[in-house]
């Protein structure tokens, strides 16, 4: 029996098959290069979080606050919030930090946030009302995982926002009783 055909019929679809592969991931970055190139830095000295990153946290954050806070200091809060964000990255464990960076990647990443939020274009033009109807599909997904995307980008942009000396006041929370070394009652 003469194998050869077989062979070359399977090495032929192997190698259009990588070759396709390499086309797609290729085609791909160059893509997300077109569209998530132009990401300007609001924290210029951010440890953790790329400018992409920060213009979706943005985006994100103004979307879950925006009923918390006073509206001329929308844009000062927000930011002050990405920054303790930032800062607050640095202090979790190695693991979750490769977690939750790689989650916001994926978010800011062209097919990938096409496949998860369903849009291509970066997030700096995504109004309030377009960022809360996606959270929402979030939330009510029937997939476990988009629901576990909103519950980080709840749980991130609330417990940042409260974490944040700035906005204690608007809470009517004095801060920490003791300071220093030691259990703080």
């Amino acid at each position: 029996m003469d194998t050869t055909p077989l062979n070359l019929r399977r090495r032929s679809f192997l190698k259009l098959s990588g070759l396709g592969l390499f086309s797609l991931v290729g085609g791909g970055y160059i893509a997300a290069r077109l569209t998530d190139g132009t990401a300007k830095a609001l924290l210029p000295k951010a440890t953790n979080l790329s400018p992409a990153s920060q213009q979706m946290l943005l985006k994100i954050f103004d979307a879950i606050l925006w009923d918390m806070m006073p509206k001329e200091q929308d844009p000062l809060l927000l930011t002050s919030a990405i920054a303790t964000l930032d800062k607050g990255i640095s202090a979790l464990p190695p693991a979750i930090q490769k977690e939750l960076i790689g989650l916001l990647d994926m978010l800011t990443f062209a097919p990938s946030r096409f496949a998860l939020a369903g849009r291509w274009s970066g997030w700096e033009n995504a109004s309030r009302d377009e960022v809360s109807a996606w959270l929402i599909a979030l939330q009510t997904s029937s997939f476990e995982l988009r629901r576990l995307i909103y519950i980080t980008m709840h749980d991130i942009s609330t417990s940042s926002f409260y974490a944040n000396p700035q906005t204690w006041s608007l809470v009517g929370y004095n801060g920490p009783l003791l300071h220093g070394p030691g259990p703080e009652v």
